[in-house]
């Protein structure tokens, strides 16, 4: 019977370590290495067809996967957190291709970063703040839309009347009291209420929404109508022994688009894809159309001893005193703890929004956001 080749292999390699017995174990590791070859050749070559359809199947699952894919990133974003809304200019608006070179370069990039972020801070961006002493020092109520002492008055006895009116006859605890019927307040409530308009990634700022800006203190400005409650909240506060600071109030819908792709090229340079740098960043900065800051409903609030946006702040003296009294001044706190699964944002503290003080109260005594708040409205 013919020697195969192998067999000739493996016999002249013995014969080689009959003679060379101290290069034994050399001898072994080469015949190891070229039988491995030998027997991955041989069962390639006896299973080609099978490997081939491998192959194929795999090459057609890569196309067809290539063409699922969206042509354009923004409306990829679109659908990633809304699944059923169409892709719209206002969506497209923020989802330009500019590149952190260009961005650094831009002569308006220092005043943008001096607004600060929605929950992750830059480390080099330096936002102004100013404190509770500085804004009140220059304190001057607008002309217009101010509610003034006697309207403030008219209200408190309305809702005494109607407390009154209410046949409210057996007395209740402060903690049934705290906790309100969500159907007996449904009906004190309208969504088409200015304070209580609900922007978020679902709810984009209105293209016919307006309010005119008022001026806290040195250019920094926010929604008018909300400036008599900021300075009796500062002066409360600092009554208590707290000094609050403003930081980063009204946001134009420029500088927020500006501080969106920034925090997108930030990720994206880092090396991952424009899908998880765009759901990473709307978790940190709020998708442009979508911000609160742009209403100029919102604050950012800290306290002259503690200026880091972060979690722990919620724990600090300033933190503890907002969340127990901003009701009492019209605001909740926007992103509370245990709802980020249906704010779709982190944890924050030390934003607030204004929504009237009996809203305010309604939905800080209920633990709720204003989602759910919002949800149960007419």
């Amino acid at each position: 019977m013919r020697e195969s080749g192998k067999e000739r292999f493996i016999r002249g390699c013995a014969r080689f370590t009959r003679k060379h017995p101290r290069l034994k174990y050399l001898v072994q590791l080469y015949m190891f290495i070229v039988l491995s070859a030998y027997y991955s050749g041989r069962n390639f070559a006896r299973n080609s067809k099978r490997f081939s359809v491998i192959a194929a199947c795999l090459a057609l699952f890569m196309v067809s996967v290539s063409f699922c894919y969206p042509y354009e990133p923004a409306q990829a974003a679109n659908i990633l957190f809304n699944d059923d809304a169409e892709t719209t200019d206002e969506t497209l608006a923020f989802a330009d291709d500019t590149a952190p070179e260009e961005l650094e370069e831009d002569p308006e990039l220092e005043k943008i970063i001096a607004e600060g972020f929605e929950g992750e801070v830059d480390p080099l961006a330096q936002i102004p703040e100013y404190s509770a002493d500085e804004i009140l020092a220059g304190e001057s109520v607008p002309t217009s839309g101010t509610i003034s002492d006697e309207s403030r008055l008219e209200e408190e006895v309305v809702l005494a009347e109607e407390t009154i009116d209410g046949d409210i006859t057996e007395t209740v605890s402060d903690e049934e009291e705290a906790v309100i019927a969500w159907e007996d307040i449904k009906a004190n409530f309208d969504k088409s209420q200015w304070s209580l308009i609900l922007v978020n990634k679902q709810h984009p700022i209105p293209d016919d929404y307006t309010f005119t800006l008022g001026d806290l203190t040195n250019g920094m400005q926010c929604d008018e109508r909300i400036i008599p409650s900021i300075y009796e909240m500062l002066k409360a506060a600092k009554k208590d022994g707290v000094t609050l600071v403003i930081r980063s109030p009204y946001r134009s819908k420029d500088r927020q688009t500006m501080l969106f792709n920034r925090k997108i090229n930030k990720y994206t340079s880092q090396g991952l894809s424009y899908m998880d740098a765009y759901k990473l960043s709307s978790q940190i900065v709020t998708v442009p159309g979508a911000s609160e800051h742009q209403l100029g409903l919102a604050l950012d609030i800290t306290t002259d001893n503690y200026y880091s946006l972060d979690a722990a702040f919620g724990e600090t003296k300033g933190g503890k005193w907002l969340e127990e009294h901003a009701a009492d001044y019209g605001f909740i706190l926007r992103y509370p703890l245990g709802k980020e699964y249906i704010t779709e944002i982190e944890y924050e503290p030390w934003h607030f929004r204004y929504v009237g003080k009996e809203a305010a109260h309604v939905i800080m005594d209920n633990g709720k956001c204003l989602e759910e708040f919002w949800e149960e409205l007419n």
